[in-house]
C-alpha cells in the first residue's frame, strides 16, 4: 500500500491527494472483501494467489514509475521469488 501511496502523493496537484489517498483505500478495501482470509466473500484460494501475484507487481511498477529504480526493482524481484518458492512448496 505504501507504493501506491507514494506514487500517487508525487503527482501534480490535486490528483496527489485524489491518487495517493484514494488507490491504497480502493486496494485495502478490495482485498478486504475478496481475499481476507475470515471475508464472507472470499474469492478461491487459486485466484487470491493470483490477485495478490497481480497486486504486488503493479505495486513494484508503481514504484518504478514513481522514479524509485533500486525499491521498484527489489519489490518486483521479492515478489516474484515469493511466488516462485510458494509454488515449489506448494507441490511438496
Amino acid at each position: 500500500m505504501a507504493a501506491f501511496l507514494f506514487w500517487g502523493l508525487r503527482q501534480s496537484s490535486p490528483w496527489n491527494l485524489v491518487l495517493g489517498i484514494g488507490i491504497p483505500v480502493a486496494v485495502v478495501v478490495l482485498w478486504g472483501i475478496f481475499m481476507a482470509p475470515h471475508s464472507e466473500r472470499r474469492l478461491p484460494e487459486n485466484t487470491v494467489r493470483w490477485a495478490a501475484l497481480g497486486v504486488f507487481l503493479v505495486a513494484g511498477v508503481t514504484l518504478l514509475a514513481a522514479g524509485t529504480l533500486v525499491p521498484g526493482v527489489v519489490m518486483l524481484v521479492a515478489t516474484g521469488g515469493y511466488f516462485v518458492a510458494e509454488r515449489a512448496l506448494a507441490r511438496n
